[in-house]
C-alpha cells in the first residue's frame, strides 16, 4: 500500500520545537485498512512545557502534556498547573489507562494544594484507581468503578439511545443514568476543614463589599430624612417603629438571624460508599465524624452520623449523634423507607433552641417557627425527649414522652412538668400532661383522645413505570451482597439490643397512656379531661397578659366530647378566697368566690363575687354560648361593678 505522508519539523530556541506528521494511504482499500493506515502525530515544546500527539484511528491514540500553566489560557476561572496528563488507548484490545496531575488547582473558588488522578479503561470497565485532592487543612480521596452497559442489559438495549433521551428530557435523569450502566465509588476523608468544602459561599461573602453595604444604608437614612423622618440609626428607626405599631402589653420577638454557611467552621473525618445503576437499587454506607463545629453564634463539640440508605429500604441509622456542652441529641433506627422504627432522644436540651433547630431543619417555614416561637416564648427550661417513630410514611405511628427540668412557665417555677404522648396504628392522638407549680399546691392535667387524618398523596404513573421496571431487573454486585449480608447481622445484632434496654422505657410509656385507648370511641369521636386545682391557675395565667393568679382555691373540671368538627364541651369551675391581677386593673380582685358551669357548649355563671380595695365589688351572673351559632334570645351576661378602676387603653387594638 502506498502512503503520502507529509512532516514538518520547526526549531526556535535550544528549548523549543515543533514536529507534525501527517500519514494518509494512496491506495484504495477497505475503509478498515484505510483507517489503520492513518498517522496524525503532534509534538511541541516551549521551555518546560511539552505536548505530544499521536493518533492511529482504530487502533491506539496517545497524549501527553507536561508543566502547563493553565492560568494562561484563561478558561473561566479554572487556574494551576498540569505537572503532567497523560492517557493512552488501545481501541482493539479496549485498554488504555490516563493519569492528571495539577498543582494549586482552582476552580469557581475550590482551592487546592495538589490534585492527582489515575484512571483505567478494560473492556466494559472504567476504574477510577485514585483521585486526590489536597488543600490547606483537607485531603480527599475517592476510588470508583463504572461498568458500561452491555448487549445483554435487556434496559439499555429495549430502550435504546432515543428512549433514553425522551426520558432524560421529561425529567427522569435520575433513572436514565442508572439504567445506562453500573456503578460505585468510596470517598475516604481522612481530615477536612468544613469552610473548604464551601467555596460557592466564601465566593458570595467576599462578593459583598462593605463600603457598598455603608453608602447603601446611608443612602436609605438620608431618602427618610428628606421626607421628614429624622433617626441616628436604622436600629434606632426600627425602634421607633415598632412603638408606634406595637401594643404595650404584646410580647415582641426579635427576628432569628441564621448566619451564612460562609460562617460555618470546624473539622470532619469519615467516609461514603456508594453503588447503583444497571436498573438495581442505589445504596450508599456513610460514617462522618465532626469535632467543634461553628456557624455564627451556635456551635457543637461532636457531630456524628453512622448508618446506610437505598431506594428500596430508606435511612437505616446506625448513630446520630450530636453534643454542644451537656446537650445531645440520639437518634437510630430506620426511616424513610416501607416500614420506620426510629428512636431518639433529646438529652439536656434548652427550650429557648427549639425553634432554632426547628428553622434549620426547614428554613422555609418561617410562619411555624414564628407561632412556635410565641408558643414557647414563656417557657424556660431544660428539655429531655425520648420516643419512638413507627410505621410508614403514609400513615405514622409515634410514642413521644417529654420532660421540661428546672423549668418556668411565665416565670412561675415548676415542680414537676411532663407529657406523654401517641400516634396509634389507629390514627389516633392520645396524649397526658401533667404540670405543678412550686410556690403553691395544686396541679394542671390534661388528658384525651383525638382522631387523626393523614392525607395521602397521588403517586404519579411514571413514577408507577419506573419502580415496576426496577423490580423487574434487578442488579446486585457481590460485593455488595457481602456487605448488606454483614449489614443485616449488625442491625439484627442492634434489634435484640435496643430491645433488651427499652423493656422499661416501653413500660413506663404503656403505664402513662394507660386507660387513654378507649376502644368504645367511634370513628372520629373526640374524648378530652382536663383537670385544673388551685395553684395550676397559676400556671394558666401566667400564659396570658391580662391576668396573674395570686392565691386562693380553684378546682375546675372541663370534658370535651363530640368530634373535631363539632365539639361539646361541658364542665364546670369553682373559686374560693381567690386572688388576681391585671394590668386592666389599677388593684387586684380579691376574695373572688363562686360557681361556673359549662353545659352542652354554653357558659352558666350561677354567681360569680369579688372585691377591688376595701370598697369595690364585681358581680357576675348570667348565661353566654360559646358558639354564636348557638345563641338565644335569653343568653346574656349581666355585671354590677362597684369602685371599679379600670386601666384599659388600646386594649381592643
Amino acid at each position: 500500500m502506498r502512503y503520502w505522508v507529509v512532516q514538518l519539523d520547526a526549531i526556535g530556541r535550544p528549548d523549543e520545537s515543533l514536529a507534525i506528521e501527517v500519514v494518509q494511504p494512496l491506495q484504495s482499500g477497505s475503509e478498515e485498512n484505510l483507517q489503520n493506515g492513518k498517522l496524525f502525530s503532534f509534538s511541541l515544546q516551549k521551555g518546560q512545557l511539552k505536548a505530544n500527539i499521536c493518533l492511529r484511528p482504530l487502533h491506539s491514540a496517545t497524549f501527553e502534556i507536561r508543566h502547563l500553566p493553565l492560568d494562561e489560557l484563561e478558561l473561566a476561572s479554572l487556574r494551576g498547573t498540569i505537572q503532567r496528563a497523560e492517557i493512552q488507548l488501545n481501541f482493539q484490545k479496549r485498554r488504555g489507562h490516563g493519569v492528571l496531575s495539577v498543582l494549586r488547582p482552582k476552580f469557581s473558588g475550590v482551592l487546592g494544594e495538589a490534585l492527582d488522578v489515575a484512571a483505567r479503561w478494560s473492556g466494559d470497565v472504567i476504574t477510577l484507581e485514585k483521585t486526590v485532592l489536597e488543600q490547606i487543612s483537607s485531603r480527599y480521596e475517592l476510588q470508583g468503578e463504572y461498568v458500561l452497559p452491555g448487549s445483554r442489559d435487556r434496559n439499555f438495549s429495549e430502550m435504546g439511545m432515543d428512549g433514553l433521551f425522551k426520558r432524560a428530557m421529561t425529567g427522569h435523569l435520575g433513572s436514565v443514568i442508572s439504567s445506562m450502566g453500573r456503578w460505585r465509588m468510596r470517598l475516604e476523608v481522612p481530615r477536612a476543614e468544613v469552610a473548604e468544602m464551601l467555596p460557592l459561599a466564601r465566593l458570595l461573602s467576599r462578593s459583598i463589599d462593605p463600603a457598598v453595604r455603608s453608602r447603601s444604608k446611608d443612602l436609605f437614612i438620608q431618602s427618610l430624612q428628606s421626607v421628614g423622618v429624622y433617626t441616628e440609626s436604622l436600629q434606632h428607626l426600627l425602634e421607633v417603629i415598632r412603638g408606634h405599631y406595637t401594643a404595650s402589653n404584646e410580647v415582641v420577638l426579635e427576628d432569628i438571624s441564621l448566619p451564612g454557611l460562609a460562617e460555618l467552621k470546624g473539622c470532619w473525618h469519615g467516609s461514603l460508599d456508594a453503588s447503583g445503576g444497571g436498573n438495581g437499587d442505589t445504596m450508599a454506607e456513610f460514617d462522618l465524624h465532626g469535632e467543634e463545629w461553628e456557624w455564627g453564634s451556635y456551635n457543637t463539640q461532636r457531630v456524628v452520623a453512622v448508618g446506610a440508605f437505598s431506594n428500596d429500604d430508606g435511612l437505616r441509622l446506625e448513630k446520630i449523634f450530636i453534643q454542644k456542652d451537656d446537650a445531645t441529641i440520639h437518634a437510630d433506627g430506620t426511616l424513610l423507607g416501607p416500614k420506620t422504627n426510629l428512636h431518639f432522644a433529646v438529652l439536656n436540651f434548652p427550650v429557648s433552641l427549639v425553634p432554632t433547630i426547628v428553622q434549620i431543619i426547614e428554613s422555609s417555614a418561617t410562619e411555624a417557627v414564628h407561632s412556635l416561637r410565641q408558643l414557647l416564648a414563656p417557657i424556660k427550661g431544660i428539655l429531655y425527649t425520648e420516643g419512638d417513630l413507627r410505621g410508614s410514611l403514609a400513615k405514622p405511628e409515634c410514642d413521644v414522652q417529654v420532660r421540661l427540668l428546672d423549668g418556668t412557665i411565665g416565670g412561675i417555677d415548676l415542680g414537676r412538668a411532663e407529657v406523654v404522648a401517641s400516634l396509634t396504628s389507629s390514627s389516633r392522638f392520645l396524649f397526658n400532661a401533667k404540670f405543678e407549680p412550686i410556690i403553691q399546691n395544686g396541679h394542671v392535667h390534661v388528658q384525651g383522645s383525638v382522631p387523626v387524618t393523614f392525607v395521602q398523596s397521588s403517586i404519579s404513573e411514571e413514577e408507577i413505570e419506573i419502580e415496576t421496571e426496577r423490580s423487574e431487573a434487578t442488579f446486585v454486585p457481590g460485593w455488595v451482597k457481602e456487605r448488606s449480608k454483614e449489614s443485616t447481622d449488625k442491625t439484627s445484632e442492634k434489634k435484640t439490643f435496643r430491645e433488651r434496654t427499652e423493656e422499661g422505657w416501653d413500660a413506663q410509656l404503656a403505664e402513662s397512656l394507660k386507660g387513654l385507648n378507649w376502644n368504645i370511641l367511634d370513628v372520629g369521636e373526640v374524648r378530652i379531661d382536663a383537670d385544673i386545682k388551685d395553684g395550676g391557675m397559676m400556671l394558666l395565667t401566667a400564659l396570658s397578659p391580662y391576668a396573674n393568679w395570686l392565691s386562693g382555691n380553684a378546682d375546675v373540671m372541663l370534658q370535651v366530647r363530640g368530634t373535631v368538627e363539632q365539639p361539646v364541651l361541658d364542665g364546670s369551675a369553682s373559686f374560693h378566697r381567690a386572688s388576681i391581677s391585671s394590668p386592666v386593673l389599677r388593684q387586684p380582685l380579691t376574695n373572688i368566690g363562686g360557681t361556673v358551669h359549662v353545659k352542652s357548649n354554653k357558659l352558666c355563671i350561677a354567681l360569680l363575687e369579688s372585691r377591688v380595695s376595701r370598697r369595690g365589688k364585681l358581680f357576675l351572673k348570667g348565661n353566654l354560648p360559646l358558639r354564636t351559632s348557638e345563641a338565644s334570645l335569653g343568653d346574656k351576661i349581666d355585671m354590677k361593678c362597684e369602685v371599679l378602676e379600670v386601666r384599659a387603653k388600646n386594649i381592643l387594638r
